[in-house]
């Protein structure tokens, strides 16, 4: 096969191989968002329902457990805060908006929450007691663009691969500049001489 179609063929299939790559790494990249989001929201409503619960009970903890990695507080009606997971212990309100007067929760994207690091989801949740509302605020992290660091280094090394295979399959250059343009023959003998220029002196070998 012509060399220089080799070259074309193979330049081809990898465009291809690397525009599919790139459509399923963006197909995995909104499943995994997707997915991260919707435990992001279950990790949240777990959090507002433990509370809930506490306010049947009528006694709050001076900690609250955790069902993931999200933080939570829990406010008075007078701001005060008189509950948090473990890394809020101690630590003034995380935020201070709040839902409308129509509204019983809203959410913001905080960088960062008092107290936190990084940027969050805050969700503002209004709890009405006898004494007036009181405020649930439980955030988790902001999720990449790219979904998680592990999901990216994975694609990046599946697009390095690609390119190595690729690259691997290109035809070779001929080697002839550095074997001075000598071929061996089939009999292993050099048959492939140069030839010199004719000088003033050269004779007629004919």
């Amino acid at each position: 096969m012509n060399e220089s179609l080799r070259v074309r063929i193979a330049l081809v299939a990898g465009g291809f191989a690397a525009l599919f790559c790139l459509v399923v790494g963006a197909l995995v990249v909104v499943a995994v968002r997707d997915s991260n989001a919707i435990h992001g929201r279950q990790q949240i409503m777990t959090a507002i329902d433990q509370v809930q619960y506490q306010f049947r009970q009528g006694v709050f903890p001076g900690t609250l457990v955790k069902s993931g990695d999200e933080a939570t507080q829990v406010l008075n009606a007078h701001g005060k805060v008189v509950s948090a997971t473990l890394q809020l212990a101690g630590k003034p309100p995380m935020a201070t908006f709040q839902p409308t007067a129509t509204q019983i929760r809203a959410t913001r994207t905080l960088c960062p929450p008092a107290g936190l690091k990084g940027c969050m989801d805050v969700t503002a949740y209004k709890v009405f007691r006898p004494d007036g509302p009181w405020m649930i605020y439980t955030t988790i992290p902001v999720i990449p663009w790219y979904a998680s660091s592990t999901l990216a280094i994975f694609l990046v090394a599946v697009a390095l691969l690609l390119i190595d295979d690729v690259s691997r399959g290109l035809p070779r250059g001929r080697q002839d500049a550095g074997s001075g343009g000598r071929h061996p023959g089939p009999d292993g003998r050099d048959h492939g001489r140069r030839l010199r220029p004719a000088g003033p002196g050269a004779q007629d070998q004919g």
